[in-house]
């Protein structure tokens, strides 16, 4: 009697189903209880309930946003309706496929099978990234971007359809916008029945959240880590107030710990990640308290590095040849020296030369195009520079942001009194709108580096 009580709670109740998957994907790790999961229950249960809903969910990371709902969710759909079409999506193709791994491992534990008995999976139909029933339903897993021609749905959940590196950059967020716009939400078998599902953390004023919302017709429930004001959260008749101050995860994440994370990830990624109310950053993408200056600079450091960002041409409307010294103390990133320049590839060599030798650095960091290329061919065979190409990844205003949190939190220091300072701090506070970025560019380059590269002297710096 306890078993079939059991199975039948299983059947019927999703928090039980949820708690039994979490123990079977993580048997080392204690559930923890918590209301906000209640809240995704009562949101299952008024989609049920709903022809044609259209849900969002606004989470913070580690919140089991992926788990409740792209994987249990999922097996709970195809367990009591085995005929159901599911189709995921997810900003990758290896996400994906992950979330659909942990499905199929899910129905083929010995308690699924026992609760959901008309439950079986077709033979020869079980892919990593698409397995189909003998009801003929099955769960599709893609990626954003990716092709569904052929393929419908009578359930489409959509899973963080960008990372928080993506969502800095135009082209990603345009094209999950676009890519759901003429492709996923075409893909519902029956448009007067079919649910679907966004659940994801923000990330940017414009993310596919914020691109929904700004269309109309989608429901929207936002729970953030940490109520700065009192929230009314509801879901069909079900209501929860948090009060002001109030943790969503006490047991999980405290006010320490959630202030430790906005010190790591920087107060824009902060604020959209963990209290889902992104920022704009355009004009202040760098803030004048984030510009640490000091007064006394060190006599010496642990490591020096030399970061370039080169021109191609000296006319007065092009840019300039930028290149930023960067001592390291103790963890610390002291800005030592600033050069700019619109000089021709003979005298950039020079100058390449000549700041090498003042500052003796480590290492030498040129990005590899355009004359930086020339550079790194030409340079090669002196023997007291260790050159290091780099390619830059992602747009400009990308590249500046992954180093916000950085500046943020004091670990750059700047010179108060260089005579170069001033136009490091204006073409900063101007970014992304100065009519020059050379100096910008250089110090993201040499200061991401560094922090990619040495992130175990800062340990508390985390790659976003």
């Amino acid at each position: 009697m306890q078993r079939r009580a059991y199975h039948h709670a299983l059947r019927s109740h999703f928090p039980s189903f949820l708690r039994a998957t979490f123990h079977s994907l993580n048997p080392s790790q204690p559930f923890i209880p918590n209301w906000h999961l209640d809240a995704l229950h009562e949101m299952i249960r008024y989609m049920d309930a709903t022809p044609a809903s259209r849900f969002i969910v606004n989470m913070p990371p580690r919140s089991l946003k992926s788990l409740a709902l792209t994987v249990a969710w999922s097996a709970y759909l195809l367990g009591r309706d085995p005929a159901t079409k599911i189709i995921t999506a997810s900003y990758s193709s290896a996400i994906s496929i992950k979330h659909a791994l942990d499905v199929r491992s899910l129905v083929t534990q010995p308690w699924f099978m026992h609760a959901f008995s008309d439950f079986q999976m077709m033979a020869g139909q079980n892919e990593k990234h698409k397995f189909v029933t003998t009801k003929h339903g099955f769960r599709l897993a893609t990626s954003v971007g990716g092709s569904l021609t052929g393929e419908g749905g009578d359930v489409i959940i959509i899973d963080d359809p960008l990372n928080p590196a993506q969502a800095h950059s135009v082209h990603y967020r345009h094209r999950a916008n676009q890519w759901f716009d003429h492709t996923l939400s075409s893909r519902l078998n029956d448009k007067h029945q079919g649910r679907m599902l966004l659940v994801m953390q923000r990330l940017h004023e414009d993310d596919l959240t914020g691109h929904l919302l700004h269309k109309g017709g989608w429901e929207c429930v936002r729970l953030p880590a940490l109520a700065q004001q009192p929230l009314s959260i509801a879901i069909g008749d079900w209501r929860k107030e948090m009060a002001a101050g109030e943790l969503l995860q006490p047991k999980r994440e405290t006010h320490a710990l959630l202030e430790q994370l906005r010190r790591d990830l920087g107060s824009h990624a902060f604020q959209a990640q963990y209290l889902q109310q992104p920022t704009a950053q355009d004009g202040d993408v760098v803030r004048q308290e984030w510009l640490h200056e000091v007064s006394i600079m060190p006599d010496t450091f642990d490591y020096t590095l030399q970061s370039w960002d080169t021109a191609i041409k000296t006319g007065e409307q092009h840019d300039y040849s930028a290149c930023v010294t960067i001592g390291v103390l103790a963890g610390m990133m002291y800005i030592r020296d600033v050069w700019a320049g619109r000089v021709d590839y003979p005298e950039l060599k020079r100058a390449v030369l000549a700041l090498a030798h003042r500052w003796k650095p480590n290492v030498v960091l040129i990005e590899d195009k355009a004359s930086g290329q020339s550079l790194l061919q030409e340079l090669r065979t002196e023997p007291s520079l260790t050159l290091i190409p780099i390619q830059p990844k992602g747009d400009k205003l990308t590249r500046v942001a992954r180093i916000t949190p950085m500046l943020e939190a004091a670990h750059v220091l700047f010179p108060r009194h260089a005579s170069w300072m001033p136009a490091l701090r204006d073409e900063l506070l101007r970014f992304p709108h100065a009519s020059h970025d050379d100096q910008v560019d250089a110090l993201a380059q040499g200061v991401h580096w560094w922090r990619e590269r040495h992130a175990a002297m800062q340990p508390s710096i985390r790659t976003l």
